[in-house]
């Protein structure tokens, strides 16, 4: 059985491979995956969004995976530049 935060970065790469966009796992959820024993709930990620790829387009891919922006504007240009921004449903 896969833990959730297994089937939570199977979304979100699955997410992001569908409009192109390369990331990386980083924080104490990378620690665990190299053996380093961690207590987190949260996720860091980094990704490169192509340019020309609008924030509707990758906002539009993670709701599909069931990720929601917490902000009532998901093109809000903060989006771009501040962490924290998205949640699992």
């Amino acid at each position: 059985m896969r833990s959730p935060v297994a089937d939570l970065l199977a979304d979100l790469g699955a997410a992001l491979a569908a409009i192109h966009v390369e990331w990386f796992l980083f924080g104490a959820q990378a620690a665990i995956v190299y053996g380093v024993a961690r207590l987190t709930a949260d996720v860091d990620v980094t990704a490169r969004v192509p340019e020309g790829l609008s924030n509707r387009t990758l906002v539009e891919a993670l709701a599909a995976r069931g990720f929601r922006f917490r902000f009532d504007d998901p093109c809000w240009p903060a989006a771009q530049r501040t962490s924290r921004m998205w949640s699992r449903s």
